[in-house]
């Protein structure tokens, strides 16, 4: 899986300038994969590889201390952008008490894609704060929302799969593990998380490796820090969607057809 590395460097070497945007979808694209993002709620809307969308919602909450319900990026203010080239985007958000930057990095190459995000969430008010950051993730591999298997490889890694087309997302570049992870049918995850008081994900790290679930799949991460006035919490993932060559896809057939007007209904929740 592909990191930031050296392609940061010469990111880093432009100088960035940040400026309030005014457009809210942003489009990256590299080596035949695309991306696009709806920086108005900081959510991965689409993930191109093979000339499949296989995304369907990868988002970010953020919830102070163990009361009260996460709140995702859409009820924070969006303070800045910066995207210096097509396969490069960065963002940053800020409420009262958090601001959360976001760097996206995508890597294409021959049916593959590589999406590494980079986030810092930093206090930014004057008194302690008990961060509970979440990255919910609802990928629709080859764009059905129904076949896919996820399993916790381990406390850092879910495999996704429906069978021909496969997804891999880990923390990786020595940051945290999570403290929890969970997996399940969609929405009931983003539903605890944005509706239910105080709600932490369901596997603490280290249990339940090699659960799977079967069917409309989600999953999501939990990190969990303890934030002194300017204090800031780093973090990284990478996501990885390959897909086999065009002539097996034909296996799909039409139950892929049908498949893929159930995500369209799925779009309406």
């Amino acid at each position: 899986m592909n990191t930031f590395g050296t392609r940061s460097l010469s990111i880093a070497a432009l100088g960035l300038v940040s400026v309030v945007a005014s457009a809210q979808i942003f489009n990256m694209s590299d080596g035949g994969s695309a991306v696009t993002v709806d920086a108005s709620v900081g959510t991965v809307t689409a993930f191109v590889v093979g000339g499949t969308d296989h995304a369907f919602e990868h988002t970010y909450y953020l919830r102070n201390g163990d009361g009260g319900t996460a709140s995702g990026l859409g009820s924070f203010t969006l303070d800045s952008f910066s995207q210096p080239m097509s396969h490069y985007l960065e963002l940053v958000y800020s409420n009262s008490t958090f601001q959360i930057q976001i760097r996206y990095l995508l890597t294409g190459a021959a049916n593959q894609g590589d999406l590494a995000e980079s986030v810092v969430v930093r206090n930014i008010s004057g008194q302690s704060a008990s961060m509970r950051l979440f990255q919910y993730s609802d990928w629709d591999m080859a764009g059905t929302a129904a076949s896919d298997t996820v399993t916790r490889l381990n406390s850092s890694t879910m495999d996704q799969s429906d069978g021909v087309v496969a997804a891999n997302i880990a923390v990786h570049g020595g940051t945290p593990i999570p403290d929890f992870t969970e997996m399940g049918v969609f929405p009931t995850i983003r539903a605890n998380i944005t509706g239910t008081n105080g709600y932490y994900l369901d596997t603490s790290a280290g249990n339940g490796i090699g659960d799977s679930f079967t069917g409309d799949a989600t999953y999501a991460y939990q990190w969990n820090q303890n934030l002194a006035p300017g204090g800031s919490f780093s973090m990284s993932t990478d996501r990885l969607v390959a897909v086999p060559e065009p002539g097996s896809m034909i296996a799909l057939g039409f139950g892929a057809a049908a498949l893929l007007a159930r995500r369209r209904r799925k779009r309406t929740a």
